[in-house]
């Protein structure tokens, strides 16, 4: 339940508010992490993962499932990332 209501929270802000503040202000403006850095924290994402996976079958399972989000993320792409 609370996860649906947090969903319906981000969706009220952005079209309520963050779309237009993004549009008609200053206060927001869209941002983005240098390509550099972002790859460095990737690999570094990645090294964690592996080292939590090792745990334990379940941490493994929990990784796996990880490095599927991060794989589906990665081919999505810009603004996605």
């Amino acid at each position: 339940m609370s996860i649906d209501q947090s969903h319906y929270y981000r969706q009220v802000w952005y079209w309520g508010r963050e779309a237009d503040l993004r549009v008609s202000s200053k206060k927001m403006e869209l941002a983005s992490i240098p390509s550099n850095e972002w790859s460095q924290a990737v690999k570094d994402a990645s090294r964690f993962r592996d080292k939590v996976a090792s745990h334990s079958p379940r941490s493994g399972k929990v990784v796996e499932a990880f490095k599927l989000y991060a794989s589906t993320m990665d081919k999505t792409g810009y603004p996605y990332r």
